[in-house]
Parts: structure tokens; C-alpha cells; sequence
């Protein structure tokens, strides 16, 4: 049976509007092939690698794998009007997994992290497009031996740690001193405010200013680093004379 588990998250009693993960170091061999055809893209991974992928927010993404059939998905969701939501479905005859966006807009980032039923737990992170239908097709390296993958269940753990630490640092108040505020783009201007530590893993956090008449986008690509796990935030755009956070979630050191 497909698990489709939808992450609830909370900031002072309010939902955050949109939780985006995206991870860095993504290898040369992550990146997909394509060309075979139009509107394929295909990856050759081992268990917790992380991908890259374009999900259609006006028709169906399928996502099949190679010798395996998906178990479970676990993607962060937007609890706000408007935001992205991925509605997923099994197809029990192929093990196929068929996506399809509700809400949102191009550009916008959702991570999942997807498990097969040989064990072996893939992060995605996908980039909203408006594209016709697509298919991503996943050969896991241990598929051609019909042997599990041997990283089996540690990179489920790996994953789990992450999200359920920056479930929890997002409630948190960081601690530290707030630099001064530099100026990233006209009116705009982004401060670093602190850090909170748990567990080995250690959020930094930046605010935003924004003191525009209108809402500018946040680039979470510009957080990402060989050494950033995820970068998580509270909005996908700063208000007009509002403030964002984000965080960066890395190994603490």
C-alpha cells in the first residue's frame, strides 16, 4: 500500500506557508538523461542519493523504477491557499507513482523523498514548470543483482533526522547576535539573526527586509552550499514592507 505521509508544520501556532527543502552537492551522475525522447528524463541512483526533477503543475508527472515498484512518499506540503500540493497515486499493477501539482506557480521548489519496496529511499527535489506531461524513469544501482540496496534504511534515517529537525527549529527563537543588514537588492536587505543546535545538527538562521511596495521572491538557491544540508523557509516571497526567514540546516561541526 502507497504512504503518502503530508508534513504538518507549525511556527507559534500558525502553519508555515510553504517549507521548501533544497539540497546541494548534487554528483554529474545526478543529473538526468535526457533526449531519448521528448518529456523524459532518466536517472541511474544508488540508495539516498538526491535528484533533480521538473513536475508539470498543469498535467500528470509519472515516476517509474527499474526492477522496483515505490512504497511510500513523503513530501512537504503548503498549508496556505494557493501554495503547491502534490497529490500522489500508486498504480498497483506497475508500482508506478503518478504526481499531480494542485496550486502553485513555475519556479517553486518541493522536496519528497521517495521509497521503493527493495528498501531504498531517494530524495527528490523538484522544480514546478508549466510543461506538458512528463516521465522520470530510476534505475537503482543494485537493481541488475536483484540485491537490496546496501544503504538500506540508513538513508530513511537520514532523511527523517533532517526533516524532524527542521520541524522543530522552526519553532525555535535563534541565539546569537544580528549582524548588520546588507543590502541584497534595492530595498531589500538580509540580516543573519542566530543559530539553534540539537542533535548534531545546527540551523542558521536569516531574515529578510523588504521596505518595497511589492513582494520580492526569495532565491533559495543562493543558500546552497557542499556543506548545507537543506534551506527551509517560512515563505516563498517577502511581503511588500514585511519580513521572511530562512534557515540552512547543516552537520554541526
Amino acid at each position: 500500500m502507497l504512504r503518502v505521509e503530508n508534513l504538518a508544520w507549525a511556527l507559534v501556532g500558525a502553519c508555515i506557508a510553504a517549507v521548501i527543502f533544497t539540497f546541494s552537492s548534487l554528483a554529474d551522475d545526478q543529473v538526468a538523461e535526457q533526449g531519448r525522447e521528448w518529456g523524459q528524463s532518466h536517472f541511474r541512483l544508488t540508495d539516498g542519493e538526491r535528484f533533480p526533477a521538473t513536475l508539470s503543475i498543469s498535467e500528470v508527472t509519472r515516476i517509474s523504477f527499474d526492477g522496483d515498484r515505490v512504497a511510500g512518499v513523503r513530501s512537504a506540503q503548503n498549508g496556505e491557499a494557493g501554495g503547491p500540493v502534490i497529490n500522489w497515486e500508486r498504480d498497483d499493477a506497475t508500482g508506478d507513482l503518478y504526481g499531480v501539482v494542485s496550486g502553485g506557480r513555475p519556479g517553486q521548489v518541493i522536496s519528497a523523498f521517495i521509497t521503493t519496496e527493495r528498501g531504498a529511499t531517494y530524495q527528490a527535489l523538484f522544480t514546478l514548470a508549466d510543461q506538458p506531461a512528463a516521465q522520470i524513469f530510476i534505475s537503482g544501482t543494485g537493481s541488475e543483482s536483484g540485491q537490496a540496496p546496501a544503504r538500506a534504511g540508513r538513508a530513511q534515517v537520514h532523511a527523517q533526522r533532517i526533516v524532524e529537525f527542521a520541524v522543530w527549529a522552526a519553532g525555535q527563537s535563534p541565539q546569537g547576535r544580528r549582524s548588520r543588514p546588507e543590502i541584497i537588492a534595492e530595498g531589500v536587505s538580509l540580516s543573519r539573526i542566530g543559530v539553534v543546535e540539537r542533535d548534531g545538527l545546527v540551523a542558521r538562521f536569516f531574515e529578510f527586509s523588504n521596505i518595497t511596495a511589492a513582494n520580492a521572491d526569495i532565491r533559495h538557491e543562493a543558500f546552497a552550499d557542499v556543506a548545507v544540508l537543506a534551506v527551509v523557509s517560512s515563505l516563498d516571497e517577502i511581503p511588500a514592507g514585511g519580513r521572511a526567514r530562512v534557515f540552512t540546516v547543516m552537520e554541526a561541526r
